[in-house]
């Protein structure tokens, strides 16, 4: 039949070209620059799965084809399967390996070879019931996405220039499940929950990123002990996802984007019910700035940073994670403190109104120009410095007090 005729030329064009194994059941054209592959699949350089789908659609400039261009602008992926794969020396991506004849837009002659020139100029790219899974030999690490639902609109995409300019990417429902694999950690290697979030110094700018009604998970196979109370950083647990963000970008290991919308709710209990920000998020750093933030309990505004050698420091959140900000109209809860800390059972029901600017890890915590307003009538101004929290019992505090007023009622709090 025609449907099988151009489904072999076309395992044949894309064979030829990327190298690698490529099967289609049949190819329906329609108005000339429009085809439908049914069962579709691709293996990488390991003659494992790369990309399956049930329905993969493609949209091209027909007239091309007469000089063997394929350039294509819409995609369309239904219950497809992604398996992307880094090797142990972390230079070998099985996706690049396989789409590297993209990286140059020159012409061939080669007929002989039934070679084409691809050029993929994708305007679209549309995803339905999808399952991604990255295998990563290097960081021991496996994560599993399924996504319900993706609308990706590009304006630019540049293989060779590592490039990838998105006008917005919109995802719903997505389930991501991060695991960390059983691994002998030498002495010298203190690097785990190191994430890379880009291979090759590759460049994505974005104009709008919408994730709606989305769950992350991270299991710790390393610790099988699981905490029963505050954030447990092994054993994440993270659903209700809502995230818009605007004028982003991502350059190596380093996002940069206006935050205008993020909610989340964690299984330990804590809450986040807003969020609006200039946000950085890099693999040592979380900063945000013009910070509007709102949890079930607390209410943070203007600047707040959390600094780390690696991902790895939050589970000893106290001693290893540097705490900088600078905090205008902001009320905390003692008990959202707790989530991170623990220790604090006996006094988190306390609020303290803060003003001024704080610096350090919490069993070192320094203050500077503050305002502190807690309990009925106790009021803090002036500098301090700490030594030992969060165990209040055992921790040391020198002030220098510009005003202190408190009452016995306060105290006893």
């Amino acid at each position: 039949t025609v449907q099988t005729w151009l489904a072999q030329l076309a395992t044949d064009v894309l064979s030829h070209s990327l190298g690698t194994k490529v099967s289609i059941e049949r190819v329906e054209i329609s108005f000339f620059n429009k085809a439908d592959l049914v069962n579709f699949y691709m293996e990488d350089k390991r003659s494992d799965t790369l990309i399956y789908a049930r329905e993969l659609k493609i949209e091209f400039k027909v007239f091309d084809l007469f000089n063997r261009q394929v350039n294509v602008s819409r995609i369309f992926l239904d219950k497809g399967t992604l398996h992307l794969y880094r090797d142990s020396s972390g230079k070998l991506l099985n996706l690049t390996e396989v789409f590297k004849n993209f990286a140059t837009n020159k012409r061939t002659t080669d007929t002989t070879a039934k070679k084409f020139n691809w050029d993929l100029n994708l305007q679209e790219l549309q995803m339905r019931q999808t399952d991604f899974s990255y295998q990563d030999d290097k960081s021991h690490t496996v994560a599993n996405v399924f996504v319900p639902s993706l609308l990706l609109k590009l304006e630019n995409i540049s293989i060779q220039k590592k490039l990838l300019v998105v006008h917005s990417l919109k995802i719903d429902s997505a389930d991501v499940q991060l695991d960390l694999l059983k691994r002998e950690k030498s002495p010298e290697d203190d690097s785990l929950l190191v994430v890379h979030f880009l291979p090759d110094s590759f460049k994505i700018t974005f104009d709008e990123f919408a994730l709606t009604h989305s769950r992350f998970r991270i299991n710790d196979h390393n610790r099988d002990t699981i905490l029963p109370t505050g954030m447990d950083f092994k054993h994440l647990d993270v659903s209700q996802i809502n995230l818009i963000a605007t004028n982003g970008s991502a350059v190596a290991d380093t996002v940069l984007a206006h935050v205008e919308q993020l909610t989340a709710k964690e299984k330990s209990g804590f809450e986040l019910e807003e969020t609006n920000a200039e946000a950085r998020f890099s693999v040592n750093e979380i900063t945000f700035s013009k910070l509007q933030m709102k949890t079930a309990n607390s209410t943070i505004k203007n600047y707040l940073s959390l600094r780390y050698r690696v991902f790895h420091d939050f589970k000893d959140f106290s001693n290893a994670v540097r705490l900088r900000a600078n905090f205008d109209g902001t009320t905390i809860s003692l008990k959202d403190i707790n989530y991170f800390v623990r220790n604090l059972d006996k006094v988190q029901h306390n609020k303290v109104a803060l003003n001024g600017e704080i610096d350090g890890r919490i069993n070192c915590l320094k203050g500077r120009g503050l305002e502190l307003r807690t309990g009925q009538n106790t009021i803090f101004k002036g500098d301090f410095y700490t030594h030992g929290l969060p165990n209040i019992f055992e921790t040391s505090l020198n002030i220098h007090v510009g005003r202190l007023a408190t009452t016995a009622d306060d105290v006893r709090r």
